[in-house]
């Protein structure tokens, strides 16, 4: 297996925080674009990020999102 070709799991781009919808796993890849902490909230509420280590990954993001609406960068 070539290990440069897999998909982030999370990924920031472009001012935007993505995850793949783990929900949605091994049937389909989706991934979903989370714009505000709310969105984050929920991705992970509703399972759609798993792993400790994904999780607060997602949380720090979400925190990022929060920054960047008050500080407006």
């Amino acid at each position: 297996m070539i290990f440069d070709k897999l998909p982030d799991t999370v990924r920031w781009e472009d001012d935007t925080f993505y995850i793949i919808d783990q929900t949605k796993l091994p049937n389909e890849f989706t991934e979903i674009e989370l714009n505000s902490r709310k969105d984050v909230y929920e991705a992970i509420k509703m399972l759609k990020v798993l792993g400790a280590p994904a999780i607060g990954i997602a949380g720090a993001y979400g925190l990022c999102i929060c920054a960047k609406a008050h500080l407006d960068l």
